[in-house]
C-alpha cells in the first residue's frame, strides 16, 4: 500500500492491522505526509510485512515493542518523526532487516545490544538521536553493512576499529560525536 507524497493527516487506526484484511500486506508505505499520534501496537500483527516506511510525518510517542513480531521485515524507515524513549531492543530480532532508518528523532539512551547481531543489515542509518555511550565491538558482527551513519550523536569513548574490518562498508558517517581514536586509525601516516 503505498500513500506518499499526498497530505494525508490524522493517526493511523488503532487497530489497523487486527480487524482488517491488511494482515496480508507486504509494503506500507505512507512517507511524507502530515500523520500524527502513535503507531499502533496493532502493526505488531501485520506479520507479512517485508517493508515499513513511516518517516517523515509527525509520529510521536514509542517505537511499539511489537514491531519485533513482523518477522518477515527486511526495511523499517522512521526518520523524520517525533518518536522518543528508547529505540526497542525487540529490532534485533528481525534476522531479515536490511535497511533500519531512524533518523531525526527524539530518541533517548544507547542502541540496544541485539542490534548487532541483524547481520543482515546494509544501511543503518541512526543519525541526530540523541544517541548516548560508545559504539560496541560487536558493530563488526555486521558484516554486510555498506552505510553508518551515526553523526550528530553524544556518542564517546574510543572508535571500535572493528569497523575497519566491515569490508562491505562505502559510506561511514560519524561527524559530530566524541568518539576519539579515529583519525589515527583513519588517517596512518606513510612511512
Amino acid at each position: 500500500m503505498y500513500f506518499i507524497y499526498n497530505i494525508l493527516s490524522g493517526c493511523l487506526p488503532k487497530d489497523i492491522c487486527s480487524h482488517n484484511n491488511l494482515q496480508r500486506l507486504k509494503r506500507l508505505s505512507l512517507h511524507s505526509n502530515k500523520l500524527e499520534g502513535d503507531i499502533p501496537l496493532s502493526l505488531g500483527q501485520c506479520t507479512q510485512l517485508e517493508s515499513i516506511d513511516l518517516s517523515n510525518n509527525n509520529f510521536g510517542g514509542n517505537v511499539p515493542r511489537e514491531i519485533g513480531n513482523i518477522t518477515q521485515l527486511k526495511e523499517l524507515r522512521l526518520s523524520w518523526n517525533n518518536l522518543k524513549g528508547d529505540i526497542p531492543k525487540e529490532i534485533g530480532y528481525l534476522n531479515y532487516l536490511e535497511v533500519l532508518s531512524m533518523s531525526n528523532n527524539k530518541f533517548s539512551g544507547r542502541l540496544p545490544r541485539q542490534l548487532w547481531n541483524v547481520t543482515t543489515l546494509r544501511l543503518l542509518y541512526i543519525a541526530n538521536i540523541s544517541l548516548t555511550g560508545g559504539i560496541p565491538k560487536e558493530i563488526g558482527n555486521l558484516n554486510n553493512l555498506e552505510i553508518l551513519a551515526m553523526s550528530s550523536n553524544n556518542l564517546s569513548g574510543p572508535f571500535p576499529r572493528q569497523i575497519l574490518n566491515i569490508t562491505s562498508l562505502r559510506q561511514l558517517y560519524l561527524g559530530g560525536t566524541s568518539l576519539n581514536g579515529m583519525s589515527a586509525l583513519l588517517f596512518k601516516p606513510k612511512l
